[in-house]
């Protein structure tokens, strides 16, 4: 076995054998000591079965003990197998000591390195998580979806060459992205693949008024929607509308397009990244300009009748005039009513008249009452 030599006048230890005989041989510099990992349980044995000085032979080694370069070691593995400076070796393996630095032993227990984890993602990403490998050690991520994509159902995990099974071998929540491998599956490089899917955002919302939509009535990322706008009867097509995704309202042109002669709407598949909404308001067909007939009285206010839209103007009174109590309001020729037709205030002059009754051309006929 290794043996101290000892200063005996000065009870102090000098070198181990090993030690002196390389000194006395000029071969110190090649002494290499033998490091084991930081594991709670030691997984490897080493015996020297063939020494570079030709001690004795069979010599079980520890952890710092001293072995030369060209000695022959014999591993002895609990667990299977084990590192030795970055080589694997089987149980019942021999090597032969390297020259220029320590021997460092890593069983297999000890969470040897296994590299860098691959992630192979497309329309996913690693939100967070494990990067590196390391053998027999839980690995844990958690992938998240790109926009316009929700994760996949499944993924594909590889260790070592070997698809894990989900259950036994790992566990991933479709909802949250969350990945554990478990230790025991961690025996080797380890790589994650997982493909993103279009995500479907249902129905489209429409919010019309006196129009019609034909076209696609559901979004999904990826696809194309082309709705096509019609206007009511006595309606033309709105100038513009307003596109929403994902509660953000879009740049027509940028983010899609629209066209007024047509009523044709077009949202690319890629820019469909949550629910869609579209609203519109026709545009009641031109009346002509509104007739006012009136004496001692002027307006300010709407100058053009729009049909289906409402009409507002206000009258003034000449000078020396007041309001009039009450005035006359004709449509395409027929009397309307004041109060379930247009209201009129004799204080401020204020008329209303409601869209349901613009449906023809306007005639306001009123007089300034003598103060």
């Amino acid at each position: 076995m290794i043996r101290d030599f000892y200063d005996k006048d000065n009870n102090r230890r000098v070198l181990t054998e090993h030690e002196a005989i390389a000194e006395i041989k000029g071969e110190y510099p090649h002494l290499l000591t033998l490091v084991q990992g930081t594991a709670t349980t030691l997984a490897v044995v080493l015996d020297k079965i063939a020494e570079y000085f030709d001690l004795e032979d069979d010599i079980t080694l520890a952890s710092g003990d001293h072995v030369f370069k060209g000695d022959v070691l014999k591993m002895t593995v609990t667990n299977g197998y084990a590192y030795v400076n970055g080589t694997k070796y089987n149980s019942g393996d021999t090597f032969r000591v390297p020259e220029g630095r320590d021997v460092q032993i890593i069983s297999d227990a000890l969470g040897y390195s296994q590299g860098n984890i691959t992630y192979t993602l497309a329309d996913v990403i690693k939100a967070s998580g494990d990067t590196a490998a390391l053998y027999a050690t839980e690995i844990n991520a958690v992938l998240a979806a790109a926009a316009g994509y929700v994760l996949p159902a499944t993924i594909v995990v590889v260790a070592d060459g070997v698809t894990l099974t989900v259950v036994d071998d790992y566990t991933y929540n479709p909802s949250t992205g969350a990945v554990k491998i478990f230790a025991a599956g961690i025996t080797g490089a380890v790589s994650i693949a997982a493909t993103g899917v279009d995500a479907e955002y249902g129905d489209i919302t429409l919010t019309l008024t006196s129009l019609t939509a034909t076209g696609d009535e559901t979004a999904k990322h990826g696809e194309d929607i082309d709705i096509t706008l019609s206007a009511a009867e006595n309606y033309d097509l709105p100038s513009e509308i307003i596109v929403s995704i994902g509660g953000v309202v879009k740049t027509v042109a940028t983010d899609y397009t629209y066209d007024s002669t047509t009523g044709a709407v077009h949202i690319a598949g890629a820019n469909i990244i949550g629910a869609v909404a579209i609203t519109g308001v026709a545009d009641g067909e031109d009346q002509g300009a509104i007739t006012y007939t009136l004496t001692n009285l002027t307006v300010t206010g709407d100058t053009n009748a729009y049909y289906g839209t409402d009409v507002e103007f206000t009258l003034a009174p000449a000078d020396t005039f007041t309001l009039p109590e009450t005035i006359n309001i004709t449509v395409d020729g027929d009397a309307i009513t004041v109060i379930d037709d247009y209201s009129y205030d004799p204080a401020t002059g204020a008329v209303l008249i409601g869209g349901a009754s613009v449906t023809g051309a306007v005639v306001v006929t009123g007089a300034g009452a003598s103060s």
